[in-house]
């Protein structure tokens, strides 16, 4: 079955997309969604149902080269599996208005990159892990709208300073705004612990997916 694999740091908004995606595809199950936590003191990616509903969020400051390890790890080991990725904008900063190219690189984000190094993966590009291209897709979302200038100017900035034998996997196409894979987050509260906080509404539709993207998760 489909497997839905979300990058964020707050374990509550991951539950709340995926009873939302559920609604979309069956397969998205809690058993089917997976999340990063920490487990004895170190990264996992975790089933919903192994994690309950009252697990905190979970700090993902600083864990960019574990968080890369994992998401290509599991990759490599669901190949005969369709895997949707869903990946925040803001994995390590705990403000949820939109940030600033600037904002971002100071508080060392690094979704964009995830974003990128899928991409390459996606087209061909050859690693340590062995994963299959035509499994998996992903995603990209944030809470403003606003974020995906951001997004482009990453993505610009990648695309410049890439190894030469990237550029053939991570092309100028994919930097340009109608070919970047985003959505918008539209829960957009939190409480005074940073923790989301969502309404009825924003429950309903946490995502707000494009009508195109909506066809095609029902046939993952």
């Amino acid at each position: 079955m489909a497997k839905l694999l979300i990058v964020d740091d707050q374990i509550k908004m991951a539950g709340i997309i995926q009873e939302y995606m559920q609604q979309i595809n069956q397969s998205f199950s809690k058993d089917n969604t997976f999340c990063f936590a920490s487990q004895d003191g170190n990264l996992r990616l975790l089933s919903l149902s192994e994690l309950g509903q009252d697990s905190d969020h979970f700090l993902m400051v600083g864990k960019k080269k574990e968080v890369f390890s994992s998401v290509f790890q599991f990759l490599s080991e669901h190949t005969n599996e369709n895997v949707l990725i869903m990946i925040d904008v803001l994995l390590n900063s705990t403000n949820i208005s939109a940030p600033s190219y600037e904002r971002y690189r100071a508080d060392e984000e690094y979704s964009c990159e995830l974003y990128a190094e899928l991409l390459r993966f996606k087209n061909g590009k050859a690693g340590k892990w062995t994963v299959n291209p035509e499994k998996f897709f992903h995603i990209i979302y944030s809470r403003s709208d606003a974020s995906i200038g951001v997004v482009m100017t990453v993505l610009q900035e990648l695309y410049d300073n890439q190894a030469e034998g990237d550029k053939a996997y991570f092309p100028k196409d994919c930097v340009l705004f109608n070919n970047i894979s985003w959505c918008r987050n539209c829960c957009e509260s939190t409480d005074e612990h940073f923790e989301v906080t969502a309404s009825e509404d924003e429950k309903n539709q946490p995502i707000a997916l494009p009508k195109g993207y909506l066809e095609f998760f029902k046939t993952l």
